[in-house]
């Protein structure tokens, strides 16, 4: 529809006031389109309307918005001014969406806000049972399955599929631009190194990223711990007993225990449902880049070696990411030393420890035997979740967690 705000960034050869001449090409499937450029406006008003036909509704609409410096006469690349990537799938069908959507560009040493694009999307499938059936089909024809391209050859092939296609929009008509073909087509994440062609290159401000997107997928997991938490340890006493009830019941009729899982599942995802939303429109695109030190900016841009980045620069970014990569490591190390532990548990590495645990495997085999399963399971329950009263402190481990803990590891052996 329109766009707002948009900086500009030249200035007219005859030395006159900076401004936008700024266009928009949108991709979707192996369809390009692109608006008429509107000359000397920060608010062009395009109002042009495009239909593509979707393949598939798991796909992504991307559009882009660009300075046009081919009238300056400096033969410069045009200036991206942002884009917007639309997922299909969460539109509704036959519903009208019109929003403004922010840009946002990435510069070496800060993000800048260009203004907001303002779209109108509608998605109209004509077959909803074809429609749902996609959902159930690959992603990718058989081929890719039965012969899959080794990763480490995507990042270059990815390129050379870039390059072909800006080399055919170029020879359309109206010819589209390369940088633009490049820029509503770069991926992040697998954007390579112009040092080295055939790695991915690596930046922490993705990297941060990554781990928040890991950090809100866990949430609800973490949640749920919080939530078992506050049960064993009476926080809510009435909650306590109800979910002692429920355990004894599941334990006695097991055959319960399926249907009230799905039970569960069906009754989130409907008290979902009503708590949805009602004008939610397609996702904004997300950053990650408020607050971030400006050299995680520059180093987006760094080129390798041959960019000329000053040796102070270098030297802070390699103090930085050797900051990152030991909580890494330590990460790596703990998660090892767990299972060495597990693995030492039977190995006689330590044998006091060993014994006491084939004893005890011993142990529970007789009691599993001619106890019933039922009567373990509810017993279990009710002494994990028993009053605080009857432990001897809240907080600590419990003797089963204190006898992993020490089991010996490669930790301590290490140089």
């Amino acid at each position: 529809m329109r766009a707002t705000g948009l900086p500009a960034t030249k200035k007219r050869p005859n030395g006159g006031q900076a401004a936008v001449d700024a266009y928009c090409v949108a991709k979707y499937g192996q369809k390009w389109v692109r608006t008429r450029t509107l000359v000397g406006t920060a608010s062009p008003s395009w109002q042009e309307q495009f239909t593509f036909d979707v393949f598939d509704p798991c796909t992504v609409l991307a559009v882009a918005v660009l300075d046009s410096h081919q009238l300056a006469g400096a033969g410069e690349a045009d200036a991206p001014l942002g884009k917007v990537r639309i997922r299909v799938s969460t539109l509704g069908s036959g519903r009208r969406y019109e929003q403004p959507h922010p840009l946002f560009v990435l510069r070496p040493d800060r993000l800048v806000r260009c203004g907001e694009l303002h779209l109108a999307v509608r998605f109209t499938p004509t077959a909803w049972a074809s429609t749902i059936s996609l959902y159930l089909r690959p992603t990718l024809p058989s081929q890719h399955y039965a012969r899959p391209i080794p990763a480490h050859l995507v990042p270059a092939l990815r390129r050379a599929a870039v390059d072909a296609v800006a080399a055919r929009l170029a020879r359309a008509e109206p010819p589209l631009r390369a940088e633009a073909v490049h820029y509503l087509l770069r991926d992040p994440s697998t954007h390579p190194s112009p040092a080295v062609p055939e790695l991915a290159a690596y930046s922490r401000r993705r990297s941060l990223a990554a781990c928040a997107r890991l950090r809100d997928a866990l949430a609800p997991a973490a949640a749920l711990a919080a939530w078992l938490r506050g049960v064993r340890d009476w926080d809510h006493p009435p909650t306590t007993v109800l979910v002692q009830l429920l355990l004894l019941a599941l334990a006695w009729h097991p055959k319960l225990i399926l249907p009230t899982f799905f039970l569960y599942l069906f009754a989130v995802g409907a008290w979902n449902y009503f708590r949805r939303p009602a004008a939610a429109g397609p996702a904004r695109m997300e950053h990650y880049a408020d607050g971030v030190h400006p050299g995680m900016l520059e180093e987006d841009f760094d080129a390798g070696p041959a960019s000329g980045t000053p040796p102070h620069v270098v030297e802070w970014r390699y103090r930085q990411l050797r900051e990152a990569a030991a909580r890494v490591q330590g990460l790596i190390g703990d998660v090892a030393a767990q299972g060495e532990r597990a693995h030492a548990l039977l190995a006689w590495r330590d044998g006091r420890a060993t014994a006491v645990a084939i004893a005890a495997a011993a142990a529970l085999a007789a009691v599993t035997y001619a106890v019933p399963l039922r009567a373990l399971v509810a017993g279990a329950g009710l002494y994990a979740t028993r009053h605080p009263l009857l432990r001897r402190g809240k907080g600590r481990p419990s003797a089963l967690m204190c006898f992993f803990r020490r089991l010996p590891s490669n930790a301590d052996i290490m140089l």
